[in-house]
């Protein structure tokens, strides 16, 4: 029982759930499994496997569990970490382009010539023309007017992806502007930048 469930178990749901996984756009497979066969290395204080106890009725476990525990939050200690960083990297913007400085707004950008940015007149690659495109559509603070982000949602891809979808709104004298934006970042040596930009 202990080697099903602790070993075959999760293989085996991995294969069942595999063609519903292969169909979805984003999808990671993570396998918690069992810290029992540290028993033939002494982890219990025995040098063997004790088969009259496999589901730790009489040695003491908590030790394990404490390890579980450590591992756990160190993993959730490094994705809030993260998810921190982007969403500073969003404040940051926000903060330049209420300044009306879009050069400043361009920082949490990727710079770099394939930088995807998609908007209502369709794809623009590269980061000068991204920034080219900025200065004709909002040419003074007026056009500008307030920025506001709402409904921010991070979904880490990976240790160095993450995909960030969320609501934008313009407070302007005679309207009000506003859409949805879903957004790629990549973690570069400099930090977080976005990768693709598609914005409506």
């Amino acid at each position: 029982m202990q080697y099903g469930i602790n070993h075959l178990g999760h293989f085996y749901l991995t294969h069942l759930l595999w063609p519903k996984l292969n169909k979805s756009n984003f999808f990671r497979v993570i396998n918690l499994s069992s810290l029992a066969h540290k028993k033939l290395f002494g982890f219990f204080g025995t040098p063997v496997p004790d088969f009259t106890d496999m589901n730790f009725e009489k040695n003491k476990y908590f030790h394990m569990k404490n390890l579980f525990t450590i591992i756990l939050l160190s993993s959730f200690g490094i994705f809030f970490s993260q998810e921190k960083d982007i969403l500073k990297v969003l404040h940051t913007q926000q903060t330049a382009w209420n300044n009306g400085d879009i050069e400043n707004f361009m920082k949490g950008y990727w710079k770099d010539d394939s930088l995807l940015f998609i908007g209502s007149k369709g794809p623009t690659y590269g980061w000068q023309k991204t920034l080219d495109n900025y200065k004709k559509t909002y040419p003074n603070k007026e056009m500008m007017g307030v920025l506001e982000f709402s409904d921010i949602h991070v979904k880490m891809l990976g240790k160095k992806h993450a995909y960030v979808f969320g609501k934008w709104k313009l407070i302007r004298a005679n309207d009000t502007p506003n859409g949805i934006y879903t957004l790629v970042f990549q973690k570069f040596n400099d930090g977080w930048k976005i990768i693709s930009d598609h914005t409506n």
